[in-house]
C-alpha cells in the first residue's frame, strides 16, 4: 500500500496542476509551475495521509464499489475541508474571497486534485497486485 500511496501522490503532482492550468490558457505554462509548486506540498503532506486514511477507513465495505465511492467521498471531503483555514486567515472579507479573491481558485484546486488523487489511486489498485509487490522489497 505504501508504494502505491507514494506512485499516486507523485503521478498527481504533476498531473493535478494540467487541467487548472488549461483551464486558464491566458496566463501560459508559468501557471502550471505556480500551481505544482505550491500544490505538490500540499499532496505530500496534506493528501497522502487523507488518502491512507480513506483506505483504513473503507477497508471494511461490503462491495469493491462501495469501497470506492466511499473513498471518493472522503477524498473530495478532506479537500474541501482544507479551504476553510484559509478562509479564516485571509484577512478579506469573506464575500470578497468567495466571489472574487483566491477562494474559488483554491475550491478548483482542491476539489480538482482530490478527484486526481482518487482517480489514480483506484487505477493503480486495479493494475497490480501492490501487496505481493511489497512483500516481495
Amino acid at each position: 500500500m505504501i508504494i502505491r500511496k507514494i506512485l499516486t501522490i507523485l503521478l498527481a503532482t504533476f498531473i493535478s496542476p494540467m487541467p487548472i492550468a488549461i483551464w486558464d490558457l491566458s496566463s501560459g505554462f508559468g501557471f502550471y509551475w505556480l500551481l505544482f509548486i505550491f500544490g505538490t506540498p500540499f499532496l505530500l503532506f496534506y493528501g497522502m495521509p487523507v488518502s491512507f486514511l480513506s483506505d483504513i477507513v473503507t477497508k471494511k465495505a461490503t462491495t469493491p464499489l462501495k469501497r470506492s465511492l466511499y473513498a471518493l467521498f472522503i477524498h473530495i471531503f478532506f479537500g474541501l475541508v482544507l479551504i476553510i483555514p484559509f478562509s479564516l486567515l485571509i484577512s478579506e472579507p469573506l464575500t470578497m474571497f468567495w466571489n472574487g479573491g483566491i477562494g474559488k481558485l483554491l475550491f478548483i484546486c482542491s476539489t480538482v486534485s482530490s478527484f486526481i488523487v482518487w482517480t489514480i489511486d483506484e487505477i493503480l489498485r486495479k493494475v497490480a497486485n501492490w501487496e505481493k509487490i511489497q512483500s516481495a522489497m
